[in-house]
């Protein structure tokens, strides 16, 4: 069957109910449902990840690609990596509430979203490749990593038999490289959800925020 060339409308009408559906993701997410954060990671990779072959040529091309709205500035809430020693967490906070010397209570990372203390805007290449997680032995996760294998690998639109080291690094509960160790008891009260979910929300986040700021939300 021959294939039909969309037309300039039905391709901003396309990318409109991926956008909807990073809204519906997000909203999800934010009413406690953590696992939302492979579909925000799977409309994230339709929206923005261009492939080519050796040679240049396009193999899959995203959808502000299409509409040519992906040469815009993007929003960076990525905290500045200030200590190699330690693991870095830059789209996300650490919350604990209620726990005591160690024991009871919760312990769980949370994305920034509007409460970031860095908010500056820059092109795409170097928003989808900065550097997001690091940990102290180097192994580190960008952007374009972190919702890739999210979305091919974890179960956002595929699962792999295999997964990419890096990702798997921060996608458990003590990925995050902190915890709460009791003076009095020395119990050590380890992180209740993965650092890799809400990372995945603060990206959507900010693509939410950058399509805002030109019109298409």
């Amino acid at each position: 069957m021959a294939r039909l060339t969309r037309s300039t409308d039905d391709l901003h009408n396309k990318v409109n109910e991926q956008i909807q559906l990073l809204k519906l993701a997000c909203h999800n997410y934010d009413s406690g449902n953590e696992i939302a954060a492979l579909n925000i990671a799977t409309t994230l990779r339709v929206l923005l990840h261009d492939t080519t072959d050796r040679n240049g040529n396009p193999i899959s091309t995203s959808g502000l690609t299409h509409i040519n709205s992906k040469n815009i500035s993007f929003l960076d809430t990525c905290q500045i990596n200030s200590n190699s020693h330690f693991v870095f967490c830059g789209l996300i906070k650490r919350v604990f509430v209620g726990v005591h010397d160690g024991i009871g209570g919760t312990a769980n990372y949370h994305p920034t979203l509007k409460e970031s203390l860095i908010n500056r805007w820059i092109d795409f290449t170097t928003w989808w490749n900065a550097i997001v997680f690091q940990n102290p032995d180097g192994t580190s996760l960008t952007r374009e990593i972190l919702v890739i294998k999210a979305a091919n690998q974890e179960g956002g639109a595929h699962v792999d038999s295999e997964i990419d080291e890096r990702f798997d690094k921060f996608r458990h509960y003590n990925s995050g490289g902190a915890s709460i160790r009791g003076i009095k008891s020395g119990i050590v009260k380890e992180f209740d959800n993965i650092p890799a979910y809400p990372a995945l929300r603060q990206v959507g986040y900010e693509v939410i925020e950058s399509l805002t700021k030109i019109n298409l939300v």
